[in-house]
Protein backbone atom coordinates (compact mmCIF):
# COMPACT_ATOMS: atom_id res chain seq x y z
CA UNK A 1 0.00 0.00 0.00
CA UNK A 2 2.51 2.25 1.03
CA UNK A 3 4.54 2.12 -2.64
CA UNK A 4 1.33 2.37 -4.20
CA UNK A 5 0.77 5.97 -2.35
CA UNK A 6 4.25 7.09 -3.63
CA UNK A 7 3.57 5.47 -7.05
CA UNK A 8 0.24 7.69 -7.35
CA UNK A 9 1.86 10.95 -5.32
CA UNK A 10 4.99 10.08 -8.15
CA UNK A 11 2.11 10.46 -10.75
CA UNK A 12 0.22 13.21 -10.08
CA UNK A 13 3.83 15.44 -10.71
CA UNK A 14 3.90 15.25 -14.67
CA UNK A 15 0.34 15.62 -14.68
CA UNK A 16 0.09 18.83 -12.43
CA UNK A 17 3.56 19.99 -14.18
CA UNK A 18 1.93 19.34 -17.66
CA UNK A 19 -1.96 18.19 -18.01
CA UNK A 20 -0.33 15.97 -21.30
CA UNK A 21 2.98 14.65 -20.94
CA UNK A 22 4.11 12.63 -24.00
CA UNK A 23 4.97 9.33 -23.65
CA UNK A 24 7.10 7.62 -25.62
CA UNK A 25 6.02 4.41 -27.57
CA UNK A 26 9.13 2.31 -26.50
CA UNK A 27 7.33 3.07 -23.28
CA UNK A 28 4.33 2.36 -23.37
CA UNK A 29 5.43 -1.15 -25.04
CA UNK A 30 7.56 -1.53 -21.78
CA UNK A 31 4.14 -0.94 -19.89
CA UNK A 32 2.07 -3.26 -21.91
CA UNK A 33 5.13 -6.04 -21.64
CA UNK A 34 5.04 -5.87 -18.31
CA UNK A 35 1.11 -5.99 -17.75
CA UNK A 36 1.78 -9.05 -20.13
CA UNK A 37 3.88 -11.19 -17.54
CA UNK A 38 7.12 -10.38 -19.87
CA UNK A 39 9.15 -8.34 -16.50
CA UNK A 40 12.98 -8.74 -18.26
CA UNK A 41 11.56 -7.41 -21.41
CA UNK A 42 9.97 -4.70 -19.57
CA UNK A 43 13.37 -3.91 -17.47
CA UNK A 44 15.65 -4.12 -20.82
CA UNK A 45 13.88 -1.56 -22.22
CA UNK A 46 13.50 0.79 -19.14
CA UNK A 47 17.17 0.53 -18.59
CA UNK A 48 17.99 1.10 -21.88
CA UNK A 49 15.64 4.46 -21.60
CA UNK A 50 17.31 5.56 -18.47
CA UNK A 51 20.77 5.32 -19.75
CA UNK A 52 19.24 7.55 -23.26
CA UNK A 53 18.15 9.76 -20.84
CA UNK A 54 21.75 9.75 -18.73
CA UNK A 55 23.50 11.06 -22.26
CA UNK A 56 21.46 14.43 -22.15
CA UNK A 57 20.39 14.42 -25.39
CA UNK A 58 17.69 16.75 -26.87
CA UNK A 59 14.58 16.23 -25.40
CA UNK A 60 15.18 13.25 -23.06
CA UNK A 61 14.74 15.22 -20.12
CA UNK A 62 10.91 14.93 -20.39
CA UNK A 63 11.42 11.02 -20.31
CA UNK A 64 12.64 10.23 -17.01
CA UNK A 65 9.25 10.78 -15.25
CA UNK A 66 7.65 7.93 -17.27
CA UNK A 67 10.92 5.77 -17.30
CA UNK A 68 11.18 5.82 -13.73
CA UNK A 69 7.51 5.85 -12.57
CA UNK A 70 7.60 2.06 -14.72
CA UNK A 71 11.26 1.04 -13.14
CA UNK A 72 9.15 2.16 -9.98
CA UNK A 73 5.72 -0.47 -11.03
CA UNK A 74 8.75 -2.85 -12.28
CA UNK A 75 10.18 -3.25 -8.89
CA UNK A 76 7.18 -4.09 -7.41
CA UNK A 77 6.39 -7.25 -8.76
CA UNK A 78 9.76 -8.75 -10.44
CA UNK A 79 13.14 -8.93 -8.19
CA UNK A 80 15.28 -8.45 -10.95
CA UNK A 81 14.02 -4.88 -11.26
CA UNK A 82 15.12 -4.30 -7.30
CA UNK A 83 18.27 -5.97 -7.76
CA UNK A 84 18.93 -3.11 -10.85
CA UNK A 85 17.80 0.00 -9.08
CA UNK A 86 19.73 -0.85 -5.94
CA UNK A 87 22.73 -1.75 -8.36
CA UNK A 88 22.22 1.75 -10.76
CA UNK A 89 21.32 3.58 -7.59
CA UNK A 90 24.92 2.80 -5.83
CA UNK A 91 26.03 3.87 -9.10
CA UNK A 92 24.67 7.26 -9.13
CA UNK A 93 25.87 7.96 -5.48
CA UNK A 94 29.50 6.78 -6.42
CA UNK A 95 29.68 9.27 -8.76
CA UNK A 96 27.83 12.09 -7.16
CA UNK A 97 30.48 11.55 -4.15
CA UNK A 98 33.22 11.63 -7.17
CA UNK A 99 31.48 15.27 -7.66
CA UNK A 100 29.64 14.55 -10.98
CA UNK A 101 26.46 16.50 -9.52
CA UNK A 102 24.37 16.04 -12.62
CA UNK A 103 22.78 13.11 -14.52
CA UNK A 104 20.69 14.87 -17.45
CA UNK A 105 21.76 17.88 -19.10
CA UNK A 106 18.90 18.60 -21.59
CA UNK A 107 16.30 21.25 -20.78
CA UNK A 108 16.74 24.39 -19.08
CA UNK A 109 16.84 22.78 -15.58
CA UNK A 110 19.15 19.33 -15.70
CA UNK A 111 18.09 16.33 -13.71
CA UNK A 112 21.15 15.94 -10.57
CA UNK A 113 22.18 12.71 -9.55
CA UNK A 114 21.17 14.07 -6.18
CA UNK A 115 17.38 13.83 -7.54
CA UNK A 116 18.13 10.47 -9.21
CA UNK A 117 19.17 8.98 -6.22
CA UNK A 118 16.59 10.13 -3.94
CA UNK A 119 13.83 9.13 -6.40
CA UNK A 120 14.78 5.81 -6.37
CA UNK A 121 15.81 5.35 -2.47
CA UNK A 122 11.78 6.13 -2.67
CA UNK A 123 10.95 2.91 -5.05
CA UNK A 124 13.04 1.23 -2.79
CA UNK A 125 11.62 2.57 0.26
CA UNK A 126 15.20 3.01 1.64
CA UNK A 127 15.14 6.27 2.80
CA UNK A 128 17.49 5.54 5.42
CA UNK A 129 19.78 5.54 2.64
CA UNK A 130 19.18 9.18 1.30
CA UNK A 131 19.52 10.19 4.99
CA UNK A 132 23.13 8.56 4.85
CA UNK A 133 23.65 10.36 1.94
CA UNK A 134 22.58 13.74 3.06
CA UNK A 135 24.63 13.24 5.77
CA UNK A 136 28.03 12.48 4.33
CA UNK A 137 27.44 15.35 1.85
CA UNK A 138 27.05 18.14 3.99
CA UNK A 139 30.05 16.45 6.30
CA UNK A 140 32.59 16.66 3.62
CA UNK A 141 30.58 18.10 0.28
CA UNK A 142 27.81 20.72 1.41
CA UNK A 143 27.36 22.52 -2.19
CA UNK A 144 26.43 18.91 -3.78
CA UNK A 145 23.36 18.98 -1.89
CA UNK A 146 22.28 22.28 -0.59
CA UNK A 147 19.99 23.50 -2.70
CA UNK A 148 18.22 19.94 -2.99
CA UNK A 149 17.99 19.26 0.54
CA UNK A 150 14.30 19.79 0.38
CA UNK A 151 13.98 16.51 -1.47
CA UNK A 152 15.37 14.63 1.37
CA UNK A 153 13.70 16.30 4.17
CA UNK A 154 10.87 13.32 4.60
CA UNK A 155 13.90 10.86 4.79
CA UNK A 156 15.89 13.22 7.86
CA UNK A 157 12.25 13.64 9.63
CA UNK A 158 12.18 9.33 9.00
CA UNK A 159 15.23 8.92 10.30
CA UNK A 160 14.36 11.25 13.46
CA UNK A 161 17.29 13.59 12.76
CA UNK A 162 14.78 16.64 13.85
CA UNK A 163 17.31 19.41 14.87
CA UNK A 164 18.68 18.81 11.14
CA UNK A 165 15.56 18.80 10.04
CA UNK A 166 14.42 21.87 11.38
CA UNK A 167 16.76 23.48 9.37
CA UNK A 168 15.74 23.32 6.11
CA UNK A 169 11.84 22.88 6.60
CA UNK A 170 10.48 26.35 5.63
CA UNK A 171 7.26 27.80 8.11
CA UNK A 172 4.28 27.06 5.45
CA UNK A 173 2.67 29.88 7.31
CA UNK A 174 5.31 32.18 5.08
CA UNK A 175 3.11 30.91 2.00
CA UNK A 176 -0.60 31.17 3.36
CA UNK A 177 -0.62 34.44 1.39
CA UNK A 178 0.23 33.40 -1.87
CA UNK A 179 -1.76 30.62 -1.72
CA UNK A 180 -5.24 32.23 -0.63
CA UNK A 181 -4.42 34.62 -3.60
CA UNK A 182 -4.16 31.76 -5.88
CA UNK A 183 -7.46 30.44 -4.10
CA UNK A 184 -9.32 33.44 -5.18
CA UNK A 185 -7.91 32.85 -8.95
CA UNK A 186 -7.94 29.41 -9.58
CA UNK A 187 -10.28 26.02 -9.12
CA UNK A 188 -9.15 23.27 -7.50
CA UNK A 189 -9.97 20.97 -10.30
CA UNK A 190 -9.66 22.57 -13.51
CA UNK A 191 -11.06 22.30 -16.67
CA UNK A 192 -9.80 18.92 -19.18
CA UNK A 193 -6.34 20.26 -20.18
CA UNK A 194 -5.27 22.70 -17.35
CA UNK A 195 -2.63 21.67 -14.60
CA UNK A 196 -3.94 21.67 -11.31
CA UNK A 197 -1.40 24.82 -10.29
CA UNK A 198 -3.48 25.40 -7.07
CA UNK A 199 -3.85 21.28 -5.91
CA UNK A 200 -0.13 21.13 -6.25
CA UNK A 201 0.44 24.61 -4.59
CA UNK A 202 -1.67 23.36 -1.58
CA UNK A 203 -0.02 19.91 -1.30
CA UNK A 204 3.29 21.37 -0.89
CA UNK A 205 2.14 23.79 1.71
CA UNK A 206 0.71 20.65 3.67
CA UNK A 207 3.72 18.67 2.74
CA UNK A 208 5.72 21.53 4.84
CA UNK A 209 3.56 21.70 7.81
CA UNK A 210 2.96 17.94 8.23
CA UNK A 211 7.11 17.81 8.12
CA UNK A 212 7.45 20.87 10.47
CA UNK A 213 4.80 19.10 12.94
CA UNK A 214 6.81 16.14 13.43
CA UNK A 215 10.11 18.00 13.69
CA UNK A 216 8.53 19.95 15.98
CA UNK A 217 7.11 17.21 17.89
CA UNK A 218 10.19 14.90 17.88
CA UNK A 219 11.94 17.82 19.62
CA UNK A 220 9.63 18.17 22.35
CA UNK A 221 7.78 21.56 21.16
CA UNK A 222 4.55 20.20 21.13
CA UNK A 223 2.98 23.00 21.67
CA UNK A 224 4.36 24.49 18.86
CA UNK A 225 3.46 22.04 16.60
CA UNK A 226 0.00 22.08 17.51
CA UNK A 227 -0.14 25.69 16.78
CA UNK A 228 1.10 25.47 13.80
CA UNK A 229 -1.16 22.98 13.08
CA UNK A 230 -4.26 25.43 14.25
CA UNK A 231 -2.73 28.35 11.99
CA UNK A 232 -2.36 26.58 9.21
CA UNK A 233 -5.74 25.63 8.99
CA UNK A 234 -7.44 29.24 10.08
CA UNK A 235 -5.04 30.75 7.36
CA UNK A 236 -7.01 28.72 4.43
CA UNK A 237 -9.44 31.15 3.25
CA UNK A 238 -11.00 28.42 1.13
CA UNK A 239 -13.91 26.34 2.86
CA UNK A 240 -13.06 23.81 0.43
CA UNK A 241 -8.94 24.13 0.25
CA UNK A 242 -9.53 23.68 4.04
CA UNK A 243 -11.44 20.37 4.12
CA UNK A 244 -8.86 19.27 1.92
CA UNK A 245 -5.92 20.11 3.72
CA UNK A 246 -7.47 18.39 6.67
CA UNK A 247 -8.04 15.27 4.78
CA UNK A 248 -4.64 15.50 4.08
CA UNK A 249 -3.52 16.14 8.07
CA UNK A 250 -4.75 12.89 8.46
CA UNK A 251 -3.99 11.28 5.44
CA UNK A 252 -1.28 12.29 3.97
CA UNK A 253 -1.50 11.77 -0.23
CA UNK A 254 -4.92 12.60 -0.35
CA UNK A 255 -5.03 15.31 -2.19
CA UNK A 256 -2.72 14.07 -4.68
CA UNK A 257 -5.21 10.96 -4.93
CA UNK A 258 -8.34 13.27 -5.80
CA UNK A 259 -6.96 15.41 -7.96
CA UNK A 260 -5.51 12.14 -9.74
CA UNK A 261 -8.63 10.52 -9.56
CA UNK A 262 -10.32 13.68 -11.41
CA UNK A 263 -8.13 14.30 -13.98
CA UNK A 264 -8.58 10.10 -15.02
CA UNK A 265 -11.74 10.58 -15.20
CA UNK A 266 -11.44 13.88 -17.36
CA UNK A 267 -9.54 11.73 -19.60
CA UNK A 268 -11.60 8.60 -19.93
CA UNK A 269 -14.76 10.91 -20.46
CA UNK A 270 -13.79 11.10 -24.31
CA UNK A 271 -13.67 7.42 -24.29
CA UNK A 272 -16.83 6.91 -22.44
CA UNK A 273 -18.70 8.91 -25.48
CA UNK A 274 -17.45 7.35 -27.97
CA UNK A 275 -18.43 4.15 -27.32
CA UNK A 276 -21.40 2.84 -29.22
Amino acid sequence: MKTSLLLLACLAVPLFANAAPVIQPEMLTAAQVRRDGSHDEALRIVKQQFERIATGAKDTRQDYFITMFEWGLLVEEHVAARTAMISERDEQVRRLLEGDSIFCTDGFMPISRFHVIVDMNQFLQDSRATYRLVTQLLAHNPALVRHEIHRALPAIVEAGDYALAIQYIKNPLDSLLDLNRLARDLPIYPPHGNAPRLAAELTGFMGNVILRRKALTGLGRDAEAEQLRAAALKGIHSPELRALASGELAEPGSITRLVTEHQMRQRMAPLSTAEP
